[in-house]
């Protein structure tokens, strides 16, 4: 079967339509098939998918639009939320061999297991302690066995860390102590992965299971920064990430909001925390400047809301 080049998929966490016509113009002129996964869209647009999920566990609008996906016959599968920027560089011709240099099945932006984040994360002990109760949902035909997964972790490279005294990080609430005293020298019950997915992209032949892994996680009430990622481990052999392509991503998070992770038994701060609103003005919400200002070395900004955000041409960028 003869592949078309990479498709861009756009992914809305809320329906906004206004953003249509933005994204469109942003990337029409790069990506030949563009298509937007949309919740509770009910309009004609024929690049829409509609879709019915909590966007907390969007990973499960894999499997609602899998069938249209992959009657794309895209050789990849990249997928974005609908307030990223790619930097200008990306495009169908080199989005593939950017992200997944030496033809990895996959792109994420990290490796990681849950166990390497504090236990007041909601989403690792949440996603673990939903496995552990769900009592109307048989997963476990669904998903990788224990010793699959736990073998998937190896082969990953990513040996299962044992929780410890940094995991009780922040750990103020008597909940969150408890959690973290509970699991001290213990690996988790489940060896899942966790990482954020603003951008991440797919080979055409592990999709399909992806897309499976996906609707079973979001169906558990998996958060999408642990179901996604870990439905990309089990399906895919061979995952790219940040580190491995020498590429990051410029995150933008209101002033004292930042994400850590352990990672070679070094706490490390994820992303750029800076104010949303700073950084607009600086750039006068112009988005041609912001493109130009984009280093070499990096692969989208987050978050952009195009809503507030001018696509025309402006001049060329003064001093900050």
């Amino acid at each position: 079967m003869s592949l078309f080049p990479p498709a861009l998929i756009v992914i809305f966490n809320h329906r906004f339509d206004e953003n249509l016509p933005k994204l469109r113009a942003l990337y029409g002129s790069r990506f030949r098939t563009i298509r937007f996964l949309v919740p509770f869209y009910d309009g004609d647009a024929p690049d829409v998918i509609p879709v019915i999920e909590d966007s907390a566990y969007h990973q499960g609008y894999l499997y609602q639009a899998r069938k249209e996906l992959g009657a794309l016959g895209a050789s990849h599968l990249v997928f974005i939320g609908d307030d990223v920027l790619l930097h200008p560089s990306l495009n169908e011709s080199t989005i593939a061999g950017v992200l997944m240099p030496e033809g990895e099945d996959a792109y994420v932006k990290q490796s990681i297991g849950v166990e390497s984040f504090p236990v007041t994360w909601p989403h690792g002990t949440g996603s673990l302690r939903r496995m552990r109760q769900s009592r109307t949902f048989a997963w476990e035909s669904a998903l990788p066995s224990l010793e699959q997964a736990r073998a998937n972790r190896i082969a990953h490279g990513l040996p299962i860390g044992r929780y410890g005294v940094p995991n009780l990080r922040r750990a103020w609430h008597p909940g969150h102590v408890w959690e973290g005293i509970r699991r001290l020298g213990k690996t988790p019950e489940y060896p899942l992965y966790a990482s954020l997915v603003d951008l991440v992209a797919i080979r055409r032949e592990c999709f399909a299971q992806c897309a499976v892994y996906g609707g079973v996680t979001a169906a558990l009430g998996m958060h999408v920064e642990v179901g996604w990622p870990s439905a990309i481990h089990w399906a895919c052999g061979t995952v790219a990430t940040e580190a491995s392509i020498g590429r990051h991503a410029r995150y933008l998070w209101p002033a004292g909001r930042q994400l850590v992770a352990r990672e070679a038994g070094k706490l490390r701060f994820l992303g750029r925390p800076d104010t949303i609103r700073a950084f607009e003005d600086r750039y006068a919400r112009s988005v041609k400047r912001l493109e130009a200002d984009l280093a070499d070395d990096e692969l989208m900004v987050h978050p952009v809301k195009l809503s507030r955000w001018n696509l025309a041409v402006s001049a060329p960028v003064g001093p900050a």
